[in-house]
């Protein structure tokens, strides 16, 4: 972000909640490993949990630095894992987990692609305002 924009409450509030998300589904995905009958980690239990972390974790130094491009691969990850979340809630045996998911995943997308909305709308914004003054003139043809 430049130093000279301003950045609205809404931005505000809508980066932190995918921040909030983006700590929720990894809180569900890898605090089931710490349980007491927990799958292990090693030798295909660490596989698993990087496979389902690494894109969430490859984002967050974007969405940190205010990226307009992290956000919006963040809200194409979360339709994927809303899908995983359905896989997860056919299960009986982890219907919580599976609500959880569906939850966070469902809150990423709509923080992530709302963030995209209000930060384009302003810079929209700018650009309509610092161009008004300095249009070209119209050529006679």
């Amino acid at each position: 972000m430049n130093a000279q924009t301003t950045i609205s409450v809404a931005e505000r509030v809508t980066h932190f909640l995918t921040l909030i998300c983006i700590g929720s589904l990894l809180a569900v995905y890898g605090l089931p490993r710490l349980a007491h009958d927990a799958i292990p980690l090693w030798p295909g239990g660490l596989a698993v949990l990087l496979l389902q972390t690494a894109p969430l974790l490859a984002c967050v130094p974007g969405v940190l630095r205010w990226q307009r491009t992290a956000f919006g691969v963040l809200s194409l990850l979360a339709l994927v894992y809303f899908a995983l979340a359905i896989w997860t809630l056919m299960d009986p045996a982890q219907k919580w987990a599976g609500i959880a998911e569906v939850g966070f995943s469902l809150g990423l997308f709509f923080s992530s692609a709302t963030f995209l909305r209000i930060q384009g709308r302003r810079m929209a914004q700018e650009a309509a305002g610092s161009d008004s003054g300095h249009d070209l003139p119209e050529q006679d043809a």
